[in-house]
């Protein structure tokens, strides 16, 4: 394979409403599309610069595009493994860049077999159809069967308050997701556990602000509720193996564009099948680009949850038309790589 051209374009997206999550608040999106052209075939990736969770600032991606350059437009011909293994050192260390770049090459590879970049992955089996979940976002207006909600964790008692009035909006059979964000000490974790061992939970997210392996034994000799890990897989990895193995936790929600590259991914996916942990990916914010990317993974992974990737529940994206933001699911079958012939500002 001869690289005919890398190319990075950076983006800035209104977001329809102001998001908050753990670690600040979010009016505009920016990142860079990846335009990576072999053998005359275009591969689409996207860096996810969230502001919060990327050490490095937009210089370093520019450099590193630049290195790249050097090294591989020179009309010789690689394998994939040999581009793979070039994104894995040179980009490790940026996380999002390497994820990026890696699906930019599964998109080029896809293509060229005329599947999507789930078959790719997953000749036998990928789904053809991956479920997504839906967030609260201040009043009820999706009837999604998975919903998310964000706890303020300021006082339980209120955050009690504020999910009864949410419960009472929602169809019986609706499944919720609270996310606490570290917010609780341990003894409002139980407070909230408490009140919620009747309530149709999915997961509590991230409960304590000490998630240590003491404090999250108390819970689960208590309760019965399934605890997940998000921020803690991005921040501790070694210290997510050790929840992942202990049985401490039940899932573990993956900012995947985040994470790194793809096979690190399907590393993390195999450890967490062995220890009966469930998978959910949730959302860095990404472009179209970098939604698609997820839920191709999502696909070929097998993963037959909801996932929290529908990323038009804050954006508008014009050149999507497989799914909105009252979509409960989106149908890839029919899809070449990633799902994206084209890009323009």
């Amino acid at each position: 394979m001869k690289i005919n051209k890398i190319e990075i374009k950076p983006y800035k997206i209104k977001l329809k409403n102001t998001f908050i999550n753990s670690r600040t608040e979010y009016s505009f999106k920016e990142g860079f599309i990846i335009e990576l052209s072999i053998d005359g075939i275009v591969g689409y990736g996207e860096i996810v610069f969230l502001d919060g969770f990327v050490s490095c600032n937009k210089q370093e991606i520019y450099w590193k595009v630049e290195e790249l350059r050097a090294l591989l437009i020179d009309n010789l011909s690689y394998t994939k493994n040999d581009l793979f293994d070039l994104f894995k050192v040179f980009l490790s260390e940026i996380p999002p860049m390497h994820f990026g770049f890696d699906v930019a090459l599964l998109d080029v590879l896809s293509k060229k077999k005329s599947i999507s970049l789930a078959q790719y992955l997953n000749p036998e089996s990928a789904m053809k159809s991956v479920k997504l979940s839906t967030v609260y976002l201040g009043a009820k207006t999706l009837n999604n069967k998975s919903v998310k909600v964000k706890l303020l964790c300021k006082n339980v008692k209120d955050d009690i308050d504020f999910l009864n009035d949410i419960f009472n909006q929602y169809p019986t059979d609706t499944l919720f997701r609270l996310d606490a964000n570290k917010g609780y000490i341990l003894s409002d974790a139980l407070v909230m556990c408490d009140f919620l061992k009747n309530k149709n939970i999915d997961y509590l997210e991230e409960p304590l602000i000490d998630m240590s392996e003491k404090n999250l034994k108390k819970i689960k000799e208590s309760f019965k509720i399934k605890i997940a890990i998000d921020e803690t897989v991005l921040d501790h990895q070694d210290k997510t193996t050790i929840f992942i193995k202990s049985g401490l936790i039940d899932v573990v929600v993956l900012k995947a564009s985040l994470y790194g590259g793809v096979k690190k991914i399907l590393q993390l996916n195999r450890l967490i099948n062995q220890h009966n942990v469930d998978l959910i990916f949730s959302s860095s914010l990404e472009n179209y680009i970098g939604t698609m990317s997820i839920i191709n993974i999502i696909s070929a992974l097998n993963l037959n949850s909801h996932h929290g990737v529908n990323n038009q529940l804050f954006f508008n994206f014009p050149e999507n038309n497989l799914f909105n933001e009252k979509s409960e699911f989106v149908d890839i079958g029919s899809i070449k790589g990633i799902g994206v012939d084209s890009y323009g500002p």
